[in-house]
């Protein structure tokens, strides 16, 4: 890529006091196997030492600001107004992706030109043991997602990869939602566009008690979405009785070694030894990535896939 070439893809993440996850999230995007991209970072007013964690990592790609404290939504509308790639990729600082997230998302996307809104389905790691125990999967296709959305958010929004002019031409995130304002957004984006979640579990969301919003009660502000939305969307399939309910979010439990289906337990371990040795690259700690690595999949280390 050159350096004067605008970027395929533009990241934007936020982090407020992200000091114990930011350095995870970080390796596993600068570790992707798909590498025309920008990462938009900005510190939101953090007062701990994600900042002096940040600083340690030397890459072109990275772009690093901050501020005072403005809260999730204006910061996302800032590094979106920095962006210069075509598609936007969300990514939460608590989160990280699996290695080939991008790779296949480009992929997608390349084959199937009108689809503007890209997520996946997810992996699930609770903080109390730290082990990628469950995957959500989410509804896949356009109309299953359009049938979903009255019910709940159908796309885990650090997986997903949006249009940048689409986004534009929306106007961005709504300043007036400090909370679900990726809801707000798709109610907005889905009557205009094709969508799509890719089914293989590419991003791992961190379910944790510093996880922001967690104390919020959001049914009011999601209801309310909802109700504007069905007031003026036309584009919403109904139902078939004959065909069953619409599709829900399907939890799938998984234990590392055992029950991590086809090539789920190697594409982690891969993902985990990338991040390894983007650590060692920047001098931060690497050796518990590795160790990570051997705990989900010890065969990939017998293997030619590591080289």
């Amino acid at each position: 890529m050159s350096l004067q070439a605008a970027p395929h893809i533009s990241v934007i993440m936020s982090v407020f006091n992200g000091e114990r996850y930011i350095a995870r999230a970080l390796m596993s995007i600068l570790s992707q196997t798909y590498a025309d991209f920008e990462l938009i970072l900005i510190d939101d007013g953090s007062t701990d030492s994600t900042a002096q964690i940040v600083s340690q990592v030397k890459d072109i790609r990275l772009k690093f600001h901050r501020q005072e404290n403005r809260g999730l939504t204006k910061t996302l509308n800032k590094a979106l107004s920095l962006a210069k790639g075509r598609w936007i990729a969300r990514h939460d600082a608590d989160d990280f992706s699996i290695c080939t997230r991008f790779m296949e998302q480009v992929d997608f996307l390349d084959k199937n030109p009108s689809v503007g809104l890209l997520g996946t389905s997810c992996f699930i790691q609770p903080e109390k043991h730290g082990i990628i125990n469950e995957v959500y999967d989410y509804p896949e296709l356009h109309e299953e997602i359009l049938r979903a959305f009255p019910v709940y958010n159908p796309f885990v929004h650090g997986a997903v990869m949006v249009r940048r002019d689409l986004l534009e031409a929306h106007g961005g995130y709504n300043e007036s939602y400090r909370y679900v304002q990726d809801y707000e957004l798709w109610s907005r984006i889905l009557p205009t566009t094709q969508s799509h979640n890719l089914s293989s579990p590419l991003y791992v969301r961190s379910i944790h008690s510093e996880a922001s919003q967690m104390s919020v009660d959001k049914e009011p502000i999601f209801n309310e979405i909802k109700s504007a939305y069905l007031k003026k969307s036309d584009c919403i399939p109904q139902v078939n009785p004959t065909n069953g309910s619409m599709r829900t979010i399907n939890s799938k439990s998984l234990y590392p070694l055992l029950t991590l289906t086809g090539n789920w337990n190697l594409s982690v371990a891969k993902t985990f030894y990338r991040m390894g040795q983007e650590c060692r690259r920047h001098n931060l700690a690497w050796a518990r990535f590795f160790g990570q690595a051997f705990l989900y999949s010890p065969w990939f280390f017998l293997s030619d896939t590591h080289a």
